[in-house]
């Protein structure tokens, strides 16, 4: 302060000299053509002036009285907490039932105050609400459990409501032998012989009259020379239906073959109605019969053969033996020749077709 009064002095004393100590500053004019140097002093000093002004303005306004900050208020006493207005919280339908239930009470929801922004930017835990419990509502009646359609009889039979199991028919014992044939087969391709017939008989065993099977095993005897196995395996097949007339040629020539011409012959007379129609049933017949020494039979087998046009040079030949034999000289020269001329012999059988010709016409000349 004291250097703002030195100045206010100043001018004050300034004031005095010209006259007029009330005379404003404006007024003060240079007299005649005064120095620069005077009014360079002049500026400076208003400078001077408005600066100290400034100053003193500056320091007023810094020195003011602030208003003292009241002490904060105690807090007030934590007040009993008062149950919000209950906001009535509509429940999801119920399922449909036979009996409508009475409607749900409301449930009483306290309104969950807001998190802080602050709050849900970092993930932090809200601080603890006071919630309202909520009141209590009457528990839902169970609904009844609907009833299930009974199934008719023969129907699938439904499992826990939500499928239906399926009753698989039980495979018949044809199809089962068909099963075991297939595996049999696949393993005779493979060359596992021992599995393969394991098949073939588990396959008869379910259906005796399964063909396929039987012919299979049997191929497989006969390759392996087991014959006596593969009669046994003819004689159940043909107690069985269907008969096929081969088996019962294959049994007849087996059992000529090991010197029971008679068991042939019994064979095929025993199922001559299924190869009646057959010219090599027939024919094999007729061989039987000739071998031993009933020819009378054998010519008749054989006209039987040629009879359904299946006629061979081999039958005919047959014939012309046992007629040979009986004493027919011109129906057994007659059939030789039959013979010769349909072409179908072998070297061998031609040449002795031609000397039984040749015997036959010097007998009768």
């Amino acid at each position: 302060m004291s250097v703002i009064n030195q100045v206010l002095q100043d001018l004050e004393k300034r004031h005095a000299r010209s006259g007029d100590a009330h005379a404003p500053v404006t007024q003060i004019r240079a007299v005649g053509s005064a120095p620069r140097a005077s009014g360079r002093r002049l500026a400076v000093a208003l400078l001077a002036l408005i600066a100290i002004g400034a100053a003193v303005f500056l320091w007023r306004w810094s020195n003011q009285e602030k208003p003292v900050a009241a002490p904060p208020a105690p807090p007030p006493a934590p007040a009993k907490p008062v149950a919000a207005a209950p906001v009535e919280t509509p429940l999801p339908p119920a399922p449909a039932v036979p009996e409508k239930p009475p409607a749900p009470a409301p449930l009483a929801v306290a309104p969950a105050a807001p998190l802080p922004k602050s709050t849900e930017a970092s993930g932090a835990k809200a601080p603890p609400t006071n919630r309202v419990a909520p009141i209590a509502s009457e528990p839902l009646p169970k609904a009844k459990p609907t009833p299930a359609p009974k199934a008719a009889a023969g129907d699938a039979t439904p499992t826990g409501g939500t499928g239906i199991e399926k009753r698989e028919r039980p495979l018949s014992a044809a199809e089962r032998a068909e099963a075991q044939f297939r595996l049999g087969a696949q393993s005779m391709q493979q060359g596992r012989m021992r599995d393969a017939e394991a098949s073939f008989l588990a396959a008869i065993a379910e259906d005796p009259g399964h063909l396929p099977s039987r012919q299979a095993l049997l191929g497989i005897y006969l390759e392996a020379q087991r014959r006596d196995e593969a009669e046994v395996l003819l004689r159940d097949g043909l107690k069985a239906s269907p008969r096929p007339p081969a088996w019962a040629m294959v049994l007849a020539r087996l059992e000529a073959e090991r010197g029971d011409v008679i068991g042939g012959i019994n064979t095929m007379q025993n199922h001559l109605d299924v190869g009646r129609q057959n010219g090599d049933y027939l024919a094999l017949f007729a061989a039987l019969l000739q071998k031993q020494g009933r020819h009378a039979d054998a010519v008749e087998q054989y006209q039987a053969a040629i009879n359904l046009g299946q006629g061979k040079a081999v039958w005919l030949m047959g014939q012309g033996i046992s007629l040979r034999e009986l004493g027919k000289r011109e129906e057994a020269r007659a059939a030789f020749q039959r013979a010769l001329d349909s072409g179908g012999l072998s070297a061998d059988l031609k040449l002795f077709v031609e000397r039984q010709i040749s015997a036959l016409r010097q007998a009768a000349n």
